[in-house]
Order: C-alpha cells, then sequence, then structure tokens
C-alpha cells in the first residue's frame, strides 16, 4: 500500500483503498450467514488466485509492484526481486490461499455455526470496525504530514484543455508525473506544456503534435517534493501549419 502515501494521490482514492482493511472480516462474517452448500471453493482459488496474479505482473507496470509480485513488499528485503522471486511468492501465496479454502469448505460443511457463535462473530465484528476506524484516522494524520504534489484544476482556453491525471513511482526520489493535453480545435496542433509551481516554471514536453479533436496523455519524470507543492499546468499550442511554414 505504499502508492497510499505517494504524492499526487487524491484523497478519494487514498480513503477508498481502506477498504482493504474490511476484506477479510466482511468474507469471514458472510460465510457464517451463508446456508449450508457445496461452496467448491478449492475450486474458485484454483481459477482465480492464477488470474489475479496473471494480471498483477504481466498487466500492471513493473514499479507499481501490485500485490508484491515484482519484488518483495517487506522492508530490508529489496534483494527480493526478479522472475524466480515472482514465481517462488506466487507459489507460496496460491498455496496458502488453497490450504485456507479447503480448511474452510471442511469446517462449513459440518455445520458447526450456531447463533450463539453467528452473536459472537457480529460482535466481534464491531470491535473490528472500531480498530479500523481508528487506524484509517491514524493513516488520514500520517499522510497529511507528508510533502504532497496538489494539482490545481484543469486550465482550459478556447483551444486546448490540459490537466493533472495520476502519479506512478518511477525510480527512487522520482515520480512520474503523468497529465492529459486535449486539443479543442478542428486543426492539429503543436503544443509546449509547462507546470509551474509558485514562481517556479518546468518544462514538461516540447512542440508535442496534438491531432484535431484529440487528447494525449503524456508523462514527465518529477522529483518527491520535499514540502507540499501546488501545480497549474500550462500550454502553449500554435497550429501545426504555422508551425511548418516558419520552419521552411
Amino acid at each position: 500500500v505504499e502508492y497510499m502515501y505517494r504524492p499526487g494521490i487524491p484523497w478519494d482514492e487514498f480513503w477508498l483503498t481502506h477498504y482493504h482493511y474490511l476484506t477479510i472480516p466482511v468474507c469471514l462474517l458472510a460465510l457464517l450467514h451463508l446456508p449450508r452448500k457445496r461452496t467448491r471453493a478449492v475450486a474458485w482459488v484454483a481459477v482465480l488466485n492464477p488470474l489475479i496474479f496473471g494480471v498483477s505482473y504481466f498487466v500492471f507496470p513493473a514499479s507499481e509492484n501490485v500485490n508484491c509480485i515484482h519484488s518483495a513488499c517487506l522492508q530490508g528485503s529489496s534483494a527480493w526481486t526478479g522472475p524466480v522471486y515472482s514465481l517462488a511468492f506466487w507459489a507460496v501465496i496460491f498455496a496458502g490461499n488453497l490450504s485456507v479454502a479447503w480448511g474452510l469448505e471442511r469446517y462449513f460443511s459440518k455445520g458447526r455455526v450456531t447463533a450463539k457463535r453467528r452473536l459472537r462473530a457480529q460482535a466481534a465484528f464491531r470491535n473490528v470496525l472500531g480498530v479500523v476506524a481508528g487506524l484509517c484516522v491514524w493513516d488520514g494524520v500520517y499522510k497529511a504530514g507528508l510533502p504532497d504534489l496538489l494539482c490545481d484544476a484543469p486550465t482550459v482556453t478556447a483551444s486546448t484543455r490540459i490537466g493533472c491525471a495520476y502519479t506512478l513511482d518511477s525510480s527512487p526520489g522520482k515520480l512520474s508525473f503523468v497529465y492529459e493535453l486535449q486539443n479543442k480545435t478542428a486543426q492539429p496542433l503543436h503544443c509546449t506544456t509547462y507546470a509551474r509551481t509558485g514562481y517556479t516554471q518546468i518544462l514538461l514536453d516540447d512542440s508535442v503534435p496534438v491531432a484535431a479533436g484529440k487528447s494525449l496523455t503524456l508523462g514527465h519524470i518529477l522529483p518527491y517534493p520535499d514540502v507540499t507543492v501546488h501545480v497549474r499546468l500550462e500550454a502553449d499550442c500554435t497550429p501545426a501549419n504555422r508551425k511548418t511554414a516558419t520552419e521552411n
């Protein structure tokens, strides 16, 4: 969950990510209230687990390290990386998931859930909600104390619209700042884009061609901010035919 604290992550996405705290407790509580029948949990795990890890490995960029599939997420374990690690890590998690599914199938197939146990589970779940609420407040206070990258509203002119999209980890101390540039006109444009932070103007991309009526998603590597900064994006655009005529 390191990405939750990356500069540029919107607060709504930050809070939404906390649903992970409740995933397992909600599932366990639901199991106590489902009718007794064969669940085929092992079969579902055998299909979905490889699918989830396959998507994490092949679809998402390695820099995001979704589900810790490209390198270990534990502190001090940065050397655990590469294809061998990925395969070994998936195999361990897969075996663990199968074991849990098999155990749950055996437990619930024997009808050991009583009304008293359900009431105890509901009381435990209420306690979990209290702990989760406390953790969310703790997380929020921690994030609020970190340097952040706050984007102003998109800059809109008669010909263009430019605004922030998202950020990604690029390398230690660096992040990939992704933004969107839209050409609102009926002719192609060449645009030079800037990020303005206070009195500082940073060149992002120079003379980017944007087709008529189209949008581009562009990225630029920026250092992690030392303090919270507000970013306003700007685009200086000229018609492509005028630029060509000037060059000739």
